[in-house]
C-alpha cells in the first residue's frame, strides 16, 4: 500500500449555503461561481506548499507535511480569505448574495497515501486530524478559521493579523462524544483592503486607491480602463468649508448693515 504515517496540518475549505443556492440560481452559473473560487484557493494553497487531498464539490480539503505545517497552512488560510474579500464584489453579484466561506484546521498524526490505490486514487491524508478538521470547519463562524486552542498557542507568532475569539467549550462534537474542544475562531483583520468594483468594459475587478486627498485612482486589472475620480472631502474639511461660507455670510450682512442705502433707510 506504501501508505506513511506522518504528522501533518489538515485545513478544510468550505463555502456556505451553497445547496440552497444551487436550488435558487442557474445550476451552471453556481458551478462556474465554485469552480472559480476553488482554482483561486487551490493556487493559494501551492503557492504556500499545501497539497489538495480532495475536491468535495462546493469545498476541498488540504494538508501540509512539511515541518512548518502550521505556519504554512494559517498564512495560506490568511490569503483565502483575502482573496474571498479583494472579489466579494464580483461573487457577490453572480451569488446574488453574501459569498462567505469557514475554515477549519487540525495538526495531528494521518495515513498519508493513494486510495484506495495509486491506480484509482489520489494521493491524500486520512484518520482522526482530517476529521476533526472537517468538524472543525463546520462549526467555523462565517469568513473565519475555526482550530483548537492548542493550534493557536503553538503559532502564537503567525497569528498578528487575526482577531481571535473564543467559542463556547464543545464536548458533543460528532465522532467525539465527551471530548472538550476548546475552538477559537481566527478573523483576518482585513481593515486596509481596498475597495473594489467591476469595470465597466471588461466586468473584471477594478482596484481603487487613494491618490491625496481629493482624488482616487479605478484601474482595471485585466485591461487597459483607468480612470481618475474626484472623492468626497474628508468630514472635517466639509465641517470647515460650512464655518468658512457662514464667516462669509455673517460678514456680508454686518458690510450691508453699514452701507449708506442702509443708515438712510432706518
Amino acid at each position: 500500500m506504501n501508505r506513511i504515517r506522518q504528522e501533518i496540518t489538515c485545513i478544510f475549505v468550505d463555502i456556505e449555503d451553497s445547496s440552497y443556492k444551487t436550488s435558487r440560481l442557474d445550476y451552471q452559473k453556481v458551478i462556474d461561481i465554485m469552480a472559480d473560487f476553488l482554482t483561486e484557493t487551490s493556487l493559494i494553497l501551492a503557492k504556500h506548499d499545501v497539497k489538495v487531498g480532495a475536491y468535495l464539490g462546493d469545498g476541498l480539503m488540504a494538508f501540509c507535511d512539511a515541518k512548518d505545517s502550521q505556519r504554512r497552512v494559517i498564512n495560506a488560510a490568511y490569503s483565502i480569505l483575502e482573496m474571498r474579500e479583494k472579489k466579494n464584489v464580483f461573487y457577490k453579484k453572480n451569488w446574488r448574495s453574501s459569498f462567505n466561506i469557514r475554515i477549519g484546521v487540525q495538526t495531528g498524526f494521518a495515513s498519508l497515501g493513494y486510495f484506495p490505490c495509486k491506480e484509482f486514487g489520489d494521493y491524500t491524508a486520512m484518520g482522526d486530524t482530517v476529521n476533526l478538521a472537517s468538524r472543525f470547519c463546520s462549526l467555523a463562524k462565517t469568513n473565519s478559521i475555526c482550530a483548537d486552542q492548542g493550534f493557536y498557542l503553538e503559532i502564537q507568532g503567525a497569528i498578528t493579523n487575526f482577531k481571535l475569539t473564543p467559542q463556547i467549550t464543545h464536548n458533543k462534537i460528532k465522532g467525539y462524544e465527551g471530548e472538550q474542544f476548546n475552538l477559537i475562531d481566527a478573523t483576518p483583520k482585513l481593515y486596509n483592503v481596498p475597495s473594489h468594483d467591476l469595470c465597466p468594459n471588461c466586468n473584471s475587478v477594478i482596484q481603487t486607491t487613494s491618490l491625496f486627498d481629493d482624488y482616487e485612482l479605478r484601474k482595471c486589472s485585466v485591461c487597459d480602463f483607468g480612470q481618475l475620480a474626484a472623492v468626497a472631502a474628508p468630514i472635517e474639511r466639509r465641517l470647515q468649508h460650512r464655518e468658512d461660507e457662514s464667516l462669509l455670510i455673517s460678514q456680508s450682512i454686518v458690510e450691508q448693515s453699514d452701507s449708506p442705502v442702509n443708515k438712510k433707510l432706518h
